[in-house]
């Protein structure tokens, strides 16, 4: 599926190249009846990470609740850094129609203080 390609249309999408960390945010406040679109859990034409129609990924669901119990205690109990001074992001890799962060970048983990 070219799913990177659907990603970067700018028919779709508002400045595709620029990160919008509101962007279906911003596209489900537009109107009353996209206030239930634009979830990450969606299919659509216009969204086939999780496939489509009939053959949509009935695992979907749960998948988004584990990844967000997942980055809720990460975020709730580590401060996560790049190691050092390092404070730019790094680029993206591509392959095929994948993307992938950096798998030789390093991340810091540092457990919180209990209070």
């Amino acid at each position: 599926m070219p799913t990177n390609s659907i990603a970067h249309d700018p028919d779709l999408y508002k400045n595709p190249e620029t990160f919008d960390a509101y962007r279906f945010l911003n596209k489900r406040m537009a109107s009353q009846a996209d206030a239930q679109r634009h979830q990450f859990v969606s299919t659509s034409p216009d969204s086939l990470p999780f496939g489509h129609g009939k053959f949509a990924c009935p695992g979907r669901f749960f998948a988004a609740a584990q990844i967000k119990l997942v980055l809720a205690n990460v975020i709730m109990k580590y401060d996560v850094s790049f190691p050092g001074t390092q404070t730019q992001r790094p680029d993206n890799v591509f392959t095929g129609e994948g993307i992938a962060p950096d798998r030789k970048q390093k991340v810091v983990f540092k457990q919180r203080q209990k209070l």
